[in-house]
């Protein structure tokens, strides 16, 4: 059964956004969900790269009328947590890529180009507006990229690979946005790429 994600003008632009699991959504997945595994009152955080995009779903027992709350009262503790269990499986994460199953066309999001040329076009301007330790400032196309690696957990070099550039230009474009935002340590820099780059604009 072909998947139709919904499109809205608001989410065509952002590298990340979440929304919750309503009648707007196609039924078959949601009546699988709720028929099969019991599970309703989703909420799901997409993230898009420029191939492919991640959605990570969080549910609750259908009978569980109070989740909604608590997923409105700790919104950036399930972000934090994403994070989090990114780091801590991070090898089986990349084994998964590594074996990963291409699904047939007909059995695709339908919307997916759509989605990903909105993303490739997000990423391709010079810069935009950043702000973090109270400076408000810009990161640019380049930098963006580094950054969003970096809080994918990848080491410098790791980086390099997978941008097809040299572990030195790398450094430079992280250490611009070092000395853009007053940052010191690395550890910084991280919260920064969390911030700014895996949830911009929470």
């Amino acid at each position: 059964m072909p998947v139709l994600s919904t499109i809205d003008e608001k989410i065509l632009d952002p590298h990340s956004y979440s929304f919750f699991w309503d009648f707007h959504l196609p039924p078959g997945p949601l009546t699988l969900a709720r028929e099969e595994f019991d599970i309703a009152h989703g909420l799901c955080f997409v993230f898009k790269q420029r191939q492919w995009y991640e959605l990570i779903a969080f549910g609750a027992p259908k009978n569980n009328y109070t989740v909604m709350e608590r997923y409105f009262n700790f919104y950036h503790e399930m972000q934090a947590f994403i994070l989090s269990f990114r780091h801590a499986a991070k090898k089986l994460i990349d084994k998964s890529h590594e074996n990963r199953i291409i699904l047939p066309t007909a059995m695709r999001d339908k919307n997916q180009s759509i989605l990903l040329s909105s993303h490739a076009n997000y990423i391709s301007r010079s810069a935009y507006p950043t702000s973090f330790n109270s400076i408000k400032s810009h990161i640019t196309s380049q930098e963006f990229s580094c950054l969003q690696q970096l809080a994918l957990g990848y080491s410098l070099k790791e980086i390099a690979n997978i941008l097809n550039l040299s572990a030195r230009t790398v450094e430079t474009y992280l250490n611009r946005v070092k000395n853009r935002f007053n940052i010191a340590y690395r550890k910084d820099l991280v919260k920064l790429a969390n911030v700014s780059v895996i949830f911009p604009d929470r």
